[in-house]
């Protein structure tokens, strides 16, 4: 009989601790809706970030576009390398 409340009690507190892992703490994601955080432009003027393409297949105008709406948006510089 002992050995049995031993058991019950083993299986209920790990059944506890299994449902207290998926209860979690942490803060809901946001969601897609929310507006990007606020950039101040001037603190990334004269930086830049490159971005590796692999193949020749992205159009001329389509790498235009990606370095100027990059730049209005934060300021600093988009390179482009295949």
């Amino acid at each position: 009989m002992k050995k049995k409340f031993v058991s019950i009690a083993a299986l209920a507190a790990t059944t506890a601790l299994a449902l207290s892992a998926c209860a979690g703490g942490s803060t809901p994601a946001s969601s897609s809706s929310a507006a990007p955080p606020a950039t101040d432009k001037s603190a990334n003027a004269g930086k830049s970030i490159t971005l590796w393409l692999a193949g020749g297949d992205t159009s001329d105008e389509l790498r235009e576009y990606l370095k100027t709406t990059f730049n209005e948006k934060t300021g600093a510089t988009l390179k482009i390398e295949e």
